[in-house]
Formats: structure tokens, C-alpha cells, sequence
């Protein structure tokens, strides 16, 4: 059966479309869509308009895939026809348009769920929590202007956590890959219609050393230390020639968050170095539809591809030209995430002379 997508603007389902785009990133935290459809469709027998602000849900073969609000109408005539043009996003869209106003907008002892179960609230967003959330923080505070979204992303950035949306419009607390295997290969010949891959080392180094300051409660300067104490230094061998890259530590470290940076750059930078977008023939593998945040084998002898790749987005398209899936992919390691360095305790130190 052909994929079939249904909208539904104010618990009216709406037909007539005339074609659709439907857009998922793991880096976003809303989705998004455009339409165009006609004014009246078979069996209407009155005019009901669509205005921004509305309700919507959209959804392929009965699958919610977008539960938001509409963004903006574009209506147009001719002759011959009378279209309406439709954009819109998850309701997880209004945390990135709109500020973080939480009054006091300061947490101390408060986990990652906690808090941003704080900042949702305001928008009426729900939260889904699929991993593990670390430690409590000691403080955190929203940084003036900011958007919900930039404080929940700061967040989760300290812990190594990805913040993206399900198809019902909620903040989902995930890892790279959690979402599992697509249980299928895109293969070159077969079932890949087009593909296209970038394979850039502008960004890549041959060896990255990361030096990190002591904490302040030590007096460096008497012990005759130098200010930045601790350094880690990681190869990547895929590069051959000479291109080092030092990188300053945020904020104090121990020498373990020292490497674990260091391995953590030569890592995401190769796997962000590699990237390929490929096309393919409907909205599913199988029964499922494509999904960001899982993996699916690439094997495509003309890109140079023959390994285990994570769908990083994901866009459903259909119009006259047919219907089709551009999935953008990378290696995993690209969405290894580091988290916020911890603060030592003297002992920990190991110092580099």
C-alpha cells in the first residue's frame, strides 16, 4: 500500500494535498513540515479555513509523526486552481523561538530531568527520559535572553545527553544510536536511488593535545607550575601529515577528563568528517518508517562506504515527481557526546612536568 499522510487541523482531517515535506534531525529539537492542498476535498460540503495558530497532527499510514501548531498559511488563486500552502512545527518549536522567563531561573542540587521538567512546564511540553541522567548539578542558572531551548541544550551538553522530539510534540532525553538498528542495508544498485557523500579533513588533525587549568583552591605558582598543568595528547592516523590542534579545556579538570577530551575530538571530528545523503524509494523499511537515531548498513562501493552508519535526519517527500526518504547519515561516532568535566579533588592531580 502506498504511503498515505493525514492532517488533522483542529480535530478536522483535512485531504486534497497536493504534496508534502516532512522534516526530522536528531539536532533538532522540533519537527517540521510543508504542505500544499486545495481548498475542498472529495465529500466536503463547507469551507473551513486554516489559520496560523492552529492545532495539527500529521500523520503517515496512522503514525503520528508531527503533533504541533501551524506557523504560516499561504493561500493563492488561478484560473484553474485554488491552492493553500501550509508550514508548521512540533509544539516543541515555541522552546526555540521563545525566552527561558523561570523566576528565579536557579536550581542547586537539582537533576537534569528536574530542571528541565522546570522549563517545559511553561509550554505545556512533556518529557521522555530513555537514558541515564547523571549526576545532580551543583548549581544552574538560565543566562539572561537566552531561549528555553539554548538553556535545556547547555544542559544537556553538560551531561552528555541529546535532546530531540518524538511525534507527539515531547522533549525526548536520549543517547546517539538508542533508538537501535533499522534491520535493513542500503545498497548501491538496489534499493539507493541517489546518493551523494562528502569526505572533508578540514577538521581534522594529526594529533590533538588538550591542556586543562588546576583548580584555583591550589597555589600553582608556588609550587613553581606552570598554569595550564595537565595535558593529554590522542593520534588519529588517519591523517598522515603534520597538523596538531591544542585545545583549552573549558575549566579546571583531572587528567582523566583531560584524555577523555582528547579522544573525544580525535573521535567526533573523524566521524563528522564523513558524511553521505542518500535517497531512497518510499517512507518505510518494511513496516517501519525511517527514524533518526537509529543505524542502518551502507553498502555502496562507488561513495566508499561499507559500514554501519546513524541516521542523523530524515525527510519524507512526496509530490508528482513520487515518493521518496532523503536520509542524511554519519558514522555514530558522530554524536558521541562529552560530558561537563568534573572538578578534582587534589589528590586526583597528575602533573606534567
Amino acid at each position: 500500500m502506498a504511503d498515505q499522510v493525514t492532517l488533522r487541523i483542529d480535530d478536522q482531517d483535512w485531504g486534497g494535498w497536493e504534496s508534502v515535506r516532512i522534516m526530522q534531525s536528531m539536532t533538532a529539537v522540533s519537527r517540521a513540515f510543508e504542505l500544499s492542498l486545495t481548498d475542498r476535498w472529495p465529500g466536503q460540503t463547507s469551507y473551513q479555513p486554516i489559520a496560523p495558530g492552529k492545532s495539527v497532527e500529521v500523520r503517515i499510514n496512522g503514525e503520528r509523526v508531527v503533533s504541533g501548531w501551524i506557523d504560516s498559511v499561504s493561500p493563492s488563486y488561478s484560473p484553474r486552481d485554488h491552492t493553500i500552502s501550509v508550514a508548521g512545527r512540533d509544539k516543541t518549536a515555541d522552546l526555540v523561538d521563545c525566552s527561558a522567563m523561570n523566576d528565579p531561573g536557579q536550581w542547586r542540587g537539582a537533576r537534569l530531568n528536574e530542571i528541565i521538567s522546570d522549563l517545559l512546564k511553561p509550554f505545556g511540553i512533556g518529557l521522555m527520559v530513555q537514558t541515564d541522567l547523571g549526576k545532580p548539578f551543583d548549581e544552574f542558572s538560565i543566562d539572561k535572553g537566552e531561549t528555553a531551548f539554548e538553556s535545556l541544550e547547555r544542559l544537556c551538553r553538560m551531561r552528555a545527553v541529546l535532546a530531540t522530539t518524538d511525534g507527539s510534540g515531547n522533549v525526548v532525553l536520549t543517547r546517539g544510536g538508542a533508538g537501535g538498528s533499522m534491520g535493513v542495508e542500503l545498497r548501491r544498485g538496489e534499493n539507493i536511488l541517489q546518493a551523494s557523500a562528502s569526505f572533508d579533513h578540514r577538521d581534522r588533525g594529526h594529533e590533538y593535545i588538550v591542556r586543562a587549568q588546576l583548580p584555583p583552591t591550589i597555589d600553582y605558582f608556588n609550587q613553581g607550575k606552570t598554569e595550564h598543568a595537565l595535558e593529554a595528547r590522542v593520534n588519529d592516523a588517519g591523517v598522515r601529515r603534520h597538523r596538531p590542534m591544542l585545545i583549552m579545556a573549558e575549566q579546571a579538570a583531572d587528567q582523566q577528563a583531560v584524555a577523555d577530551r582528547a579522544r573525544w575530538e580525535a573521535v567526533v571530528r573523524a566521524a563528522r568528517a564523513r558524511t553521505a545523503t542518500i535517497t531512497v524509494q518510499g517512507w518505510s523499511a518494511g513496516s517501519k518508517l525511517w527514524t533518526p537515531n537509529t543505524t542502518v548498513v551502507v553498502r555502496d562501493d562507488w561513495l566508499g562506504l561499507d559500514q554501519t552508519m546513524i541516521i542523523a535526519g530524515a525527510t519524507f517527500e512526496k509530490s508528482a515527481s513520487g515518493t521518496r526518504t532523503t536520509l542524511e547519515l554519519q558514522p555514530p561516532g558522530a554524536y558521541e557526546l562529552l560530558p561537563e568535566l568534573p572538578k578534582p579533588e587534589k589528590e586526583e592531580l597528575s602533573w606534567i612536568d
